[in-house]
């Protein structure tokens, strides 16, 4: 099968399958992924192209590098449609366990990514769909792997919308350890115990994090301020 963009044409043939959501399927050749949107999929959970574009020109570190959209043909039509794929990097997941690592490890981690989501509030683009599944953790770095629900925000001001980034960004970091508490049969809602999202006003996440947790593990921190169920 043949795919298209402005200024190429993509054989998918040898593809392969590897993961998938629930709007899109995950396919793989080389170091290139590609992201088809499922039929039934909702116009609102498509990306946009203007902020695919941007983020392309910005070239994050901890944003996946995302190479070409495309259509299903050269139909103008359809180019009114939003594209159904688009290609980015492969990105190998380590399976980095968040709670066993150290404060200093989350703290270089996070001081990081939140430069770049500085960069992106200064765009006014507002990160978004913030959960464990859209960031993978690595030794020395993360990088957030799902940017279909960033959207542009022009209608409030950069320290409103900064604010907005901080709290979603916290929450990559939430939703990743309550996943692998829950893995672990040791669920709790982490959000409404721990963290604090009002405290992001005068903070920022780094700093908010440096202060809230003790040295050791980030489950030793946990185990001891809070009782898991």
């Amino acid at each position: 099968m043949l795919i298209y963009s402005k200024d190429e044409i993509l054989d998918i043939s040898n593809f392969k399958y590897f993961d998938e959501g629930t709007c899109a399927k995950l396919y793989f050749q080389d170091n290139i992924v590609l992201k088809i949107y499922k039929i039934n999929t909702k116009n609102y959970y498509y990306f946009s192209k203007k902020i695919f574009n941007e983020l392309k020109e910005l070239n994050l570190d901890s944003i996946v590098k995302l190479y070409n959209y495309y259509y299903e043909d050269t139909n103008k039509l359809t180019k009114l449609l939003p594209p159904r794929f688009y290609t980015m990097e492969f990105i190998n997941n380590p399976n980095i366990i968040l709670i066993e690592q150290t404060k200093e490890y989350l703290l270089d981690i996070i001081s990081s990514i939140e430069k770049d989501v500085i960069t992106l509030t200064k765009n006014k683009i507002k990160i978004y769909d913030t959960h464990h599944r859209n960031i993978i953790f690595m030794e020395n770095s993360a990088k957030i792997i799902d940017i279909d629900l960033f959207s542009k925000n022009n209608l409030i001001s950069y320290k409103k919308l900064l604010l907005q980034n901080k709290k979603l960004l916290l929450y990559y970091i939430i939703s990743t350890i309550e996943y692998e508490l829950k893995k672990n049969n040791m669920y709790t809602y982490l959000y409404e115990t721990l963290f604090k999202y009002n405290d992001l006003i005068n903070l920022s996440v780094t700093d908010y994090l440096d202060n809230l947790l003790n040295e050791g593990t980030i489950q030793d921190y946990i185990e001891k301020k809070i009782k898991i169920k």
